[in-house]
């Protein structure tokens, strides 16, 4: 298996609402989004979305905040709403 992630990035929250799930991580996620943006925020949208009933979107949250940053045209202000 390909290591995707940094093993230190941590969840620090996970909250549903509206069928949304918002995942806050550590910082250290931006470190992976600089080597594979693609491959990281679709390990994490597809897992969301595929073992969590019911659930209509993603939403990745840094330190509880939305983030403002575009990793290769992937913009993190986005509501990813399918399996990518």
């Amino acid at each position: 298996y390909e290591k995707i992630f940094n093993p230190n990035i941590d969840i620090q929250k996970v909250i549903i609402r509206g069928k949304i799930a918002y995942i806050s991580f550590g910082w250290k996620l931006v470190e992976s989004l600089h080597t594979d943006p693609e491959l990281v925020i679709q390990s994490i949208v597809n897992s969301a979305l595929e073992n969590v009933r019911g659930l209509k979107g993603v939403k990745i949250l840094i330190d509880g905040v939305e983030p403002v940053s575009t990793f290769c045209s992937i913009s993190l202000l986005s509501t990813f709403r399918q399996p990518l």
